[in-house]
């Protein structure tokens, strides 16, 4: 079970970005979804891909949780896996039911589905297993939304150069959810290797003092859940 590390804290205050998407962007999107779950073994999990092919869905992303920083109404996961649909699984019983079985003997904690936005990516060249991931899963207050779309593209921009930087892998807009309150976004990060996060950690100090206060003015609630993927 992962342990609220605020050691941490600061991978997931550099990662707090709410992703202001356009509305084309939004309409030819596909569903994305992220299953979150505790296993008793999460080195070894047999998730069940014809099953959900089945719905529609295929896996971009799966892995394990060994950590988490925030506080947000979802039981403490280890496992995640994240799923790119051709539609909602939340929207009928059907597919919840199936969705519920994926992995055998495990109900997930929550069910995360929204818009799958299209990001661009920073260039890396990391293999899969060596990167440090990061997930976030956030509320926004919505006090003042434009100046939350002014100060992201602030971050956005005053981050786009600095070396080690992350890469955000993909963001849902979600909206539906079971197991959990509806969250306003997650958001699936990257560093290409441990030391890549530490180096951007030491050098950037005014960078995570920005983000502090973006989280402070534009957040109610969130959580960051840390770890590795296997695919």
């Amino acid at each position: 079970m992962p342990r609220n590390k605020t050691s941490l804290l600061p991978i997931a205050m550099v990662a707090s970005m709410a992703i202001s998407p356009s509305i084309n962007a939004v309409d030819n999107n596909p569903v994305g979804v992220l299953a979150l779950y505790n296993v008793e073994e999460p080195t070894s999990v047999n998730f069940d891909d014809k099953s959900a092919s089945g719905l529609g869905c295929t896996v971009r992303r799966e892995g394990v949780i060994v950590a988490a920083s925030g506080k947000i109404a979802i039981a403490a996961p280890n496992y995640f896996v994240q799923l790119i649909c051709d539609s909602s699984i939340l929207a009928d019983a059907h597919s919840r039911s199936v969705a519920n079985r994926l992995i055998e003997g495990t109900k997930p904690h929550a069910l995360l589905e929204g818009t799958e936005l299209d990001l661009p990516t920073l260039p890396n060249s990391s293999k899969l297993q060596e990167r440090n991931y990061f997930i976030k899963v956030s509320h926004f207050n919505n006090r003042d939304v434009s100046g939350r779309e002014a100060d992201l593209a602030e971050l956005q921009n005053h981050t786009r150069s600095v070396p080690d930087n992350y890469t955000i892998e993909t963001s849902i807009e979600v909206h539906r959810a079971s197991g959990t309150p509806t969250p306003d976004e997650v958001v699936i990060m990257f560093y290409d290797s441990p030391a890549h996060g530490d180096r951007f950690r030491q050098n950037n100090a005014t960078v995570l003092k920005k983000v502090g206060a973006f989280n402070a003015a534009h957040l109610k609630d969130n959580i960051y859940y840390f770890g590795s993927v296997k695919r």
